[in-house]
This record gives structure tokens, C-alpha cells and sequence, in this order.
């Protein structure tokens, strides 16, 4: 499979908790599966292998054995309750080792296009960092280079990576993609349910 050996493959945030939503936001209902499902699905839809970041508590047990078959890598992190800087410093150093690009998704963006992921994948083949952007607005996901990886890994607690991007200046890349979807996060039981009944109606 050529998407076995691609130099950049997809980190699907996935460990955290959807406390806001009052139920595990991963196995909400979307297209014919869930929001976690399609997130790997956008990505083998784009040829793009990925990975599944997901907490080690027991409950989380059940997500590691449901996507065995789902050709994706799951990584288990101890400190993902401490937030998502935790959670990309415990990845960095278990993502497939000739990864040279990593595009970072969370599991609640599922307005994400395909193209949007490819467009990222071509764009990291010459910079450094790469974010999305609609009407000028920077959305998710976005994407970083190897050469980030230290940077990436001393993350902690609930610091993402908005301080590398901010101190990064020029090695910051921007490209306009024709995917409102970058800056939707279903991170609301309204905004879930606004986009849910509009998905449902286009299958």
C-alpha cells in the first residue's frame, strides 16, 4: 500500500475528554459511522496513513480494540488528562519513524475536506509549518515538519502548539483552501447537532 511508506501521515488527536458534551464525542453518530471513524476514514480517503491518539484509562480500552481493523496505528498516552501539549510530546516519539511531515487533526473537525489534507501534504513537501486558512482565517488542521519535532516534543499540559507557531515567523506557510470546514470544531452539543442534521441530509 503507497500510503504504507508516505512521508506524512496524520495525527488524529482523540485521548481527550468531551466534557462539554456530556458523552464520549468519538462515538457520536456521523455519515454511517462516528466522529472518531470518519476522522481515519478522511485520511485513508486522502492516502494518508494515520495514527489514533487515544488516553490509557480502561475506558478507552474498547476504542484500541474497535479500530484493529480500521488500518490505522493506535498510540496509548498516560498523560492525556493533562491536556493536549502532553498528548503531542507522548506521540512525537511513537509516529512511524520515516514520517518527515505530520498533519495534527482533532477528532471534532469533521467538516475537514480531503483535499484540504492533500493540499496540506503538498504544501509540507517545502515548508516548515503549514495551516489552512478560509477568507483569510488560520483553521485546523495543520501541518509540521520534522524539523519541529524537538519543539513538538517539549510540549506540556494544555499548550498546543500555539507558542511554536508564534515564535516560528517566516517558517510559517499559509494556504487558502475552499473548506469553511477548517475553522468548525463540533466542540457544543448545538454546533454537533446543527452540522449533524445537515450531513444527514446529503447522504
Amino acid at each position: 500500500d503507497s500510503k504504507d511508506m508516505s512521508k506524512t501521515g496524520v495525527l488524529i488527536l482523540a485521548a481527550g475528554k468531551s466534557r462539554r458534551m456530556g458523552s464520549d464525542k468519538r462515538a457520536l453518530p456521523w455519515g454511517t459511522s462516528t466522529l472518531l471513524e470518519s476522522a481515519i476514514e478522511l485520511c485513508h480517503s486522502a492516502s494518508l496513513p494515520c495514527c489514533v491518539a487515544l488516553s490509557s484509562e480502561p475506558a478507552d480500552d474498547h476504542w484500541e480494540a474497535h479500530l484493529r481493523d480500521q488500518n490505522c496505528t493506535v498510540l496509548r498516552v498516560a498523560t492525556a488528562d493533562s491536556g493536549m501539549g502532553d498528548t503531542l510530546a507522548h506521540c512525537i516519539d511513537h509516529i512511524p519513524p520515516h514520517w518527515e511531515h505530520l498533519i495534527i487533526h482533532l477528532c471534532d473537525m469533521p467538516l475537514i475536506t480531503k483535499e484540504t489534507l492533500q493540499s496540506l501534504d503538498q504544501a509540507l513537501q517545502t515548508a516548515h509549518i503549514v495551516i489552512p486558512t478560509f477568507s483569510e482565517k488560520w483553521g485546523n488542521p495543520r501541518g509540521f515538519n520534522r524539523s519541529l519535532w524537538p519543539q513538538l516534543r517539549s510540549l506540556t499540559g494544555d499548550q498546543g502548539a500555539r507558542d511554536i507557531i508564534r515564535t516560528s515567523g517566516s517558517r510559517v506557510t499559509t494556504i487558502e483552501v475552499d473548506n469553511a470546514g477548517i475553522l468548525t470544531d463540533l466542540d457544543e452539543p448545538e454546533i454537533y447537532r446543527f452540522w449533524y442534521q445537515i450531513d444527514q441530509t446529503q447522504l
